[in-house]
């Protein structure tokens, strides 16, 4: 599977802030551009934490995942269960 930027935050620091300097939103798309679909309630919730860990340190005034309507699941599959 590929990786997202998520996966290399940390190594792009300077472009993460730069984004979010220049207006633009950083949005969970989760750490590995893969299906979430079938892998179940665990490895989704390990990796939607991670992935909004790797943001976090970018856009502290986003409020908490519990707290947003959005997301957009790698490859636009999920199931009920997720959510």
């Amino acid at each position: 599977a590929r990786s997202s930027i998520l996966a290399k935050a940390r190594d792009c620091a300077g472009l993460m802030r730069r984004i979010v300097a220049a207006g633009h939103e950083l949005c969970n798309h989760m750490p590995h551009d893969r299906s979430y679909a079938l892998l179940g309630e665990p490895a989704f919730a390990a990796d939607l934490r991670a992935a909004e860990e790797s943001l976090a340190p970018y856009q502290p005034q986003l409020p908490p995942p519990s707290a947003r309507t959005w997301f957009r699941p790698p490859m636009g599959l999920a199931t009920t269960s997720l959510w």
